[in-house]
């Protein structure tokens, strides 16, 4: 009987215990001393990340702000340089068309030329040919014929010299002309892509300051982001220095009280873990995970209660 009962009153003390330990803040009180030590290093690497992360956006935001070069700005001047390319090819594809029609313009009228010659040809031959040698009304006509002819032929054989060097060109002018296009953007998007490009270049300083305003304020929010981190980082550094200067100060018996109540609230932990792993009871490990003891935060006019036998 006096077993029981001093089992019963154990039992009650570390329910005390523990409860106490569940109010210390953000939870340190139920960290084994090497869980303890363990997050101090974590949280101390993290406070020392978050404040080189806020230097490094404090940097980024003035350098933003002077010079520019921010991803923003980066990713106009990139749309800018892509608008530019895409203008240029679209220019030399149409050049390259324009060069190729031209030329297919020139067979057709060299050879248009070539057919008007070669029939006036045969007609001042067929002439020359009907007129009689002896008639003296023929013979002022036959020198006129017989001088007209030559020059002629001389007319003929140079359109002919012409047509064949368009003709050599041709080929070449046609694989340019698809090569041209082929690295162009679609001819139905030529339009787009000239309007694009111009409205940038004629509203490019209004862009690029609207940019690098983006950039700034991109970098200011990191800036207020990153010192949220290393406050939180250092209050919860703060509490685990606490809690562990507490326990070196704690005496014996509280200290053993402590340590017997942390090992039983891992070992519900453990068996609640084991019970929702099964097949027949998955919910359970989802309720332990929201059971978990939070962070204890006081309001701004009260202290940190840290039950009986935690205080400093």
């Amino acid at each position: 009987m006096v077993d029981a009962e001093r089992e019963a009153t154990a039992a009650v003390r570390r329910a005390s215990v523990l409860l106490a330990l569940t109010r210390s803040p953000y939870g340190v009180g139920l960290l084994t001393d090497g869980q303890l030590a363990a997050r101090q290093h974590t949280l101390s690497e993290r406070v020392t990340a978050a404040a080189a992360a806020v230097q490094a956006a404090e940097q980024d935001m003035r350098h933003y702000a002077r010079d520019g070069g921010g991803p923003a700005e980066q990713a106009l001047q990139q749309k800018r340089a892509h608008l530019a390319e895409q203008a240029r090819q679209v220019e030399a594809a149409e050049q390259a068309a324009r060069r190729l029609q031209q030329a297919r313009q020139e067979v057709a009228g060299g050879r248009e030329q070539i057919r008007r010659l070669v029939q006036r040809e045969s007609r001042l031959q067929r002439e020359l040919d009907g007129l009689d040698r002896l008639r003296p009304s023929h013979r002022a006509r036959r020198r006129e014929l017989e001088a007209a002819l030559p020059r002629l032929r001389e007319d003929l054989a140079a359109a002919r010299e012409r047509l064949a060097v368009v003709l050599r060109q041709s080929p070449v002018l046609e694989a340019a002309a698809e090569q041209t296009a082929a690295m162009a953007p679609p001819v139905t998007a030529w339009p787009l892509v000239r309007r694009r490009h111009h409205d940038l270049e004629r509203d490019w300083e209004s862009a690029r300051r609207g940019a690098r305003a983006r950039d700034v304020d991109a970098a200011a929010h990191r800036v207020g982001r990153g010192r949220q981190v290393h406050q939180a980082g250092q209050a919860e550094l703060a509490a685990a220095h606490d809690e562990r200067r507490r326990r070196a100060y704690l005496p014996l018996d509280r200290r053993e009280s402590e340590h017997a109540a942390r090992a039983e609230h891992a070992q519900r932990q453990r068996d609640t873990a084991a019970r929702g792993d099964g097949p027949d009871r998955p919910a359970l490990g989802r309720q332990s995970e929201r059971v978990r003891p939070q962070p204890y935060r006081p309001l701004p006019s009260q202290g940190v209660d840290r039950g009986p036998g935690l205080s400093r």
